[in-house]
């Protein structure tokens, strides 16, 4: 008797394993709105109110099942705007994938949306969420007939610091019983196992910092036309790698950075110089940074700069 006397046997390989269609369908529009900027996010099944109530709910706050996603998704877009400069994106594009409820049935949806901090001239996320509606049916093979309309829009005004922050947007909802009732079943168990390799190939992870995040802005003038953002952005990490913080250097303390604006000044009897404009996003890993180190190495940033000859901080 024991486990060092068990025999090991290599399972038969089988390619004969039902595909189920859903959960393949399912990953391939993860897979597809992905690929185009959308991040999921899991909101709650329960909600404050809604056409089906829960028997002897524990909160008011959870006494019925949600109807649609839509109004849940859109509460998300605040706290992640609130992100945007550690996130270093223009929008933020967010979508999920879940199960709606009624008195008669339950049904499978798929909401998702942009916001922005302010609309450009000629921007429109309504237009655009219709697009990636389309986009989303044409590479499934399906009909756009079945996708709803947009179902609300989102926007909000926030206090931060000593300024007010806007954000509108978007949120469109699909109904997806209909729509993966209409596509053809997947054939073999290889083209789920394509699907997934493709999701998971090549992406890395890394911990998320607990800690809050400060954003700083630096605009240096450079001399000639535009192209030299390289050699900015190598100045400001080489000056990062000179503060020593215990036992790492400024480069530990550097979240993210976003090259933001450039424009070229062109003045008769002056010598052209270009601007660039970078938005710098400090976290630590394991603490609050100060508003000294932050300073430290701001002013740290700014003489290796200026030390460069032409060379001006805006």
């Amino acid at each position: 008797n024991g486990y060092n006397k068990v025999v090991g046997i290599v399972p038969e390989k089988r390619d004969d394993r039902i595909v189920q269609k859903n959960f393949f369908y399912f990953n391939t529009i993860r897979k597809i709105l992905a690929d185009i900027g959308f991040s999921e996010v899991f909101t709650h099944s329960l909600i404050e109110k809604g056409d089906m109530a829960i028997q002897n709910s524990l909160t008011t706050e959870r006494a019925f099942m949600r109807n649609s996603i839509s109004e849940l998704l859109s509460q998300k877009f605040l706290f992640n705007m609130r992100n945007l400069d550690l996130l270093g994106q223009k929008d933020i594009r967010l979508f999920e994938l879940g199960k709606i409820f009624s008195e008669k049935n339950e049904r499978t949806s798929l909401a998702f949306g942009v916001s922005r901090p302010k609309l450009l001239k000629n921007q429109d996320p309504k237009l655009e969420l219709i697009a990636v509606a389309s986009h989303l049916c044409h590479l499934l093979g399906s009909s756009d007939a079945v996708i709803q309309t947009i179902s609300s829009k989102i926007s909000f005004t926030e206090l931060r610091g000593d300024a007010q922050i806007s954000s509108v947007g978007f949120v469109a909802e699909i109904e997806l019983d209909q729509l993966i009732n209409e596509l053809p079943d997947p054939k073999t168990d290889a083209d789920l196992g394509v699907l997934l390799n493709s999701i998971t190939d090549g992406r890395k992870f890394k911990t998320i910092s607990p800690y809050p995040f400060s954003s700083r802005d630096v605009a240096v003038f450079v001399p000639g036309e535009s192209g030299r953002e390289g050699e900015v952005m190598n100045t400001i990490l080489g000056a990062l790698k000179t503060i020593n913080y215990g036992d790492k250097d400024g480069m530990s303390i550097l979240a993210k950075t976003t090259l933001f604006d450039v424009f070229t000044k062109q003045k008769e009897g002056e010598p052209t110089r270009t601007s660039y404009a970078y938005r710098l996003v400090f976290q630590a890993s394991d603490r609050t940074l100060t508003e000294e180190e932050i300073a430290k190495a701001m002013q740290t940033i700014c003489s290796a700069l200026t030390a460069n000859e032409g060379w001006e901080v805006r």
